[in-house]
């Protein structure tokens, strides 16, 4: 079982951290994407991967609108977001961070430092 994030630059510590695989979802840089969303899905579905270390999800208010909408940030090269990446924020669970940080440092809230750890091991979809 392994786990993924937006790009190899994420990747690389937790990979020299764990010593586990880690998948860079965007390539190097995040805006160069690995796989389709169903590419992920099969991946997810026969227990490749689990685990994803990818940016929160931000509410963002629409210009002269009033109107907000919650999306994920940006995962990618120039403000793209890659599909992949996207359907895991939409489709996977979020880990709160209590479960997974030590209690020392932990909070409430499911973010650390703007990124969130999503469990594909159910999904929404």
């Amino acid at each position: 079982m392994s786990g993924g994030t937006a790009s190899s630059s994420t990747a690389d510590s937790i990979i020299m951290t764990t010593n586990k695989p880690v998948m860079a979802l965007g390539g190097f840089g995040g805006s160069d994407p690995i796989l389709t969303p169903a590419e992920l899905q099969s991946m997810i579905n026969n227990g490749t991967v689990r685990y994803f270390w990818l940016s929160a999800p931000t509410t963002r208010t629409g210009t002269g609108t009033g109107t907000e909408e919650t999306r994920p940030n940006p995962v990618g090269g120039f403000g793209r977001q890659n599909e992949a990446a996207t359907w895991v924020t939409n489709n996977c669970h979020v880990v709160p961070t209590s479960d997974w940080q030590p209690s020392s440092s932990s909070s409430n809230t499911a973010t650390q430092g703007g990124t969130q750890l999503y469990d594909c091991a159910t999904t929404n979809s």
